[in-house]
């Protein structure tokens, strides 16, 4: 596995070797320029650098099901965790930092920010609804 960096012309500039992770399923550039990755299993991985060195989220309670990351303006990562139906939020150094948990969570399907990071949406139900979190 590797990722490719490409100019805008489809030129490749160069190559990142990714080994240990499965299919990608979720990939996001934090405010701190690294890769962050999900894959199909949930496991969720910083990309440390340009050889390609990985470092591995592990939940010091339950691994959690990780679904697509977004990210605050503080560089928190926060992904859906698929068999929990809660929010999983995430320190910068891939750390569980907070279970945001809800009665009315069931199959979280996707989460995004506003554009200043003041409400967290969250696809619930298999969309069928949107929960809003103010988060200031």
């Amino acid at each position: 596995m590797h990722i490719l960096v490409l100019n805008f012309n489809g030129i490749g500039l160069r190559e990142i070797p990714i080994n240990g992770v499965g299919s990608i399923w979720y990939i996001s550039v934090g405010h701190d320029s690294k890769i962050y990755v999900a894959d199909a299993a949930g496991d969720l991985f910083s990309v440390e650098d340009e050889t390609g060195k990985l470092k591995q989220f592990t939940s010091p309670v339950n691994r959690c099901s990780l679904g697509k990351i977004v990210m605050d303006t503080s560089g928190n990562m926060y992904s859906p965790d698929r068999d929990s139906n809660c929010v999983c939020k995430l320190s910068s150094d891939l750390k569980l930092n907070k279970t945001i948990t809800d009665s009315n969570f069931n199959e979280i399907y996707a989460i995004c920010f506003n554009k200043n990071c003041s409400k967290l949406f969250v696809a619930n139900n298999r969309g069928k609804s949107i929960i809003v979190f103010n988060c200031t």
